[in-house]
């Protein structure tokens, strides 16, 4: 993707423009130790109830398409494609829709975010963005539980979610459910004006059933850079098997399969169809059991609630990026 040079006075335009107020530094902290960050009061008021306009403007028009789930043919050539009922979406990249949707296109094109997080994440290169606006009707509207990305399809490493919900309340649902594994899974309110960020490879999270009309968007940040895959070993036998279950490669893999029947639930919940992906879903985990069947033991004591001791010969610290 080619990003436009943006001048410095534009920049501070820009800026001024958006009223952002985010502190990389402590964004990037959290990231690293905990897997994500929750920030609100990001933007303007008046900025995100532009953005809610021009959502709402869009999907009038018809130029939001349903998102689909994508089920990758083990050649990984094809793909099959799973709707998803009541969730609709707009590529901000596409120049027709940044056409009629100008404050969108504003902060598309302006590297703001890229430039925040780099010096804290150098060995990413993060270099570009990709924004993408969704409207979630309601009656149940949710997602399954998902990366947002995967080592060997794409560069996505950050993702930040922005919610516009300025009315939302307790029973509305569409609730953000973030999986920091191996500790236990937490859940975000879509509050007006927050920002939720995480590891796009390493996070697993879902959207839980929405019972009222749910406005956000979401900023991928991407780059070439490598990302860590495994965990040293010390030589101590059972150190190296935790360095082995919780490494990166291994992560999400471990938590489909202590997280399986709510795995298949979340599909479910969120597809008019599934019988496809919940097949495909428990044929993995039996392939996980397989690989993993002389780990069992330590995989049993996942995942860790808030006042769980550690299990002897727990890594010290598990690498989100």
């Amino acid at each position: 993707m080619l990003l436009l040079k943006i001048t410095k006075p534009l920049r501070q335009a820009y800026a001024r423009r958006f009223h952002f107020k985010l502190d990389g530094a402590h964004c990037a902290s959290q990231l690293r130790r905990k897997g994500f960050a929750v920030v609100d009061n990001v933007f303007s008021t008046e900025f995100c109830d532009s953005l809610v306009s021009e959502l709402k403007n869009a999907d009038a028009s018809g130029l939001l398409i349903p998102n689909a789930t994508h089920l990758v043919a083990p050649d990984r050539k094809t793909a099959q494609f799973f709707e998803k009922p009541r969730i609709n979406e707009i590529e901000l990249l596409n120049p027709e829709n940044q056409a009629v949707c100008p404050t969108f296109s504003s902060l598309q094109n302006d590297p703001w975010l890229i430039d925040l997080f780099q010096p804290h994440f150098p060995h990413l290169k993060i270099d570009s963005q990709a924004i993408k606006g969704q409207v979630n009707s309601g009656h149940g509207g949710c997602f399954p539980i998902h990366p947002d990305s995967d080592f060997k399809t794409d560069q996505r490493h950050i993702s930040c979610i922005v919610y516009l919900n300025k009315n939302w309340k307790q029973g509305d649902g569409g609730e953000l459910r973030l999986y920091p594994f191996p500790y236990a899974h937490i859940d975000i309110e879509p509050l007006f004006n927050r920002m939720v960020l995480f590891s796009s490879s390493l996070m697993l999270h879902r959207v839980l059933p929405s019972q009222a009309e749910r406005f956000a968007f979401t900023i991928w940040l991407s780059g070439p850079g490598e990302r860590l895959i495994d965990l040293p070993f010390t030589g101590d036998r059972e150190s190296d098997a935790w360095a082995y279950v919780l490494s990166p490669k291994n992560r999400k893999h471990v938590a489909r399969l202590i997280y399986s029947e709510e795995w298949a639930e979340s599909i479910e919940e969120s597809h008019h169809n599934p019988r496809r992906l919940v097949e495909d879903h428990w044929k993995s985990v039996q392939i996980i059991v397989n690989a993993f069947r002389s780990h069992l033991p330590l995989i049993s004591q996942l995942p860790l609630g808030p006042d769980s001791k550690l299990p002897e010969h727990f890594p010290d610290e598990l690498p989100w990026f």
